[in-house]
């Protein structure tokens, strides 16, 4: 929490254009999002195991931000492409998705892993199918190919698919609230002027899956090199 308020103090007075303190201007669902956020982050909070996320989903959101402001999908109010003031929402989000699908995984029935594989295909390729088809206006853009690419990888590298399905889920669920405020107060608008498109909320749930993702591969990279102390007691050895 102190965290995410120094954060939000830095951006405050970096971005205090944007920033308005009157009555009039207070917005209570975009005060319910990060209160709710930061709550969700803040619980059961543990620095080695949510640091890696917070730094995957930071990386991976000032990429999709990238991707979908290069590309014409979706544009910011300030028309930069991206906006630096929108990245260190990335990574909270991250954490709340994460919270949000733990608690979904104590009411979720526990089935056989051959029904989770097959609800889990069944969801990304529903996802794919919409998002091939709603990015076609971004298509001739390089960084849409690097999109779909990751998009692939991410789908074919699933080792714990029950635990993605619920990822998915809790981050669409979280995603619907954030995207239907951004659209609505025209903070980011979509080439489609949906408020918001259906395919921006299923996108949320599936960047959750691809931050997870990244940990995995990220922590599977490490593994492959030994510590140094354990260099130095194989050569003491």
């Amino acid at each position: 929490m102190v965290a995410v308020l120094a954060v939000g103090t830095a951006s405050g007075v970096v971005w205090r254009e944007y920033l308005s303190l009157t009555w009039e201007d207070f917005d209570p669902l975009l005060v319910f999002c990060w209160l709710s956020m930061v709550a969700l982050g803040a619980f059961r909070f543990s620095l080695r195991k949510d640091l890696p996320l917070a730094a995957v989903a930071f990386a991976g959101g000032a990429l999709i931000e990238t991707w979908g402001t290069r590309s014409g999908l979706w544009t910011y109010f300030t028309h930069e492409k991206p906006p630096l003031f929108i990245l260190p929402a990335w990574p909270v989000a991250a954490l709340a998705t994460e919270r949000l699908a733990r608690a979904l995984d104590r009411f979720a029935p526990v089935r056989d892993a051959r029904a989770w594989r097959v609800t889990y295909a069944g969801a990304m390729s529903v996802f794919c199918i919409y998002l091939w088809i709603w990015s076609a206006p971004g298509r001739p853009h390089p960084t849409t190919v690097l999109a779909y690419a990751l998009v692939a990888v991410t789908c074919l590298s699933t080792t714990a698919p029950r635990r993605d399905v619920l990822l998915f889920a809790a981050g669409s669920v979280l995603g619907l609230l954030l995207e239907y405020w951004g659209t609505t107060r025209l903070c980011w608008t979509y080439w489609d002027g949906k408020t918001p498109p259906v395919c921006a909320v299923l996108s949320h749930g599936f960047a959750t899956v691809a931050f997870a993702r990244g940990v995995w591969l990220a922590k599977k990279a490490v593994a492959l090199f030994p510590s140094g102390a354990s260099r130095g007691s194989e050569g003491a050895g």
